[in-house]
């Protein structure tokens, strides 16, 4: 009687250990994706942030350096490659068409 109740039940109980096991796994799987769109928005955000501030430096400079300009170029690209806003892309181009300079004066502090 008791092999019978056991055997009758050993599939239900299956199916409910499945069941508690697939629904703690993907509540971790959107755990994992709820931060990792955190950490996109954080870097994007520092991204844009750093873009901006190295941006404006230039434009109120009136030239840019090869320097500065791989530099401003990496992290445009990254900031672009996360799909960052038009306001990126517009800097970039500003600073892009800005007059390059090269010479033996001290670089001025970036911010």
């Amino acid at each position: 009687m008791t092999e019978t109740f056991i055997l009758d039940h050993v599939g239900e109980l299956a199916f409910t250990l499945l069941g508690a096991a697939v629904g703690f796994l993907w509540k971790k799987l959107m755990d994992m994706v709820k931060e990792q769109k955190y950490l996109h928005d954080g870097v994007l955000a520092m991204l844009h942030d750093r873009l901006y501030l190295i941006c404006t430096h230039y434009i109120k400079m009136g030239y840019i350096d090869t320097d500065g300009l791989d530099n401003v170029g990496v992290i445009y690209r990254a900031y672009h490659g996360l799909k960052g806003n038009g306001t990126g892309t517009n800097l970039y181009k500003r600073i892009c068409a800005l007059p390059i300079k090269e010479g033996d004066e001290p670089r001025p502090e970036l911010p």
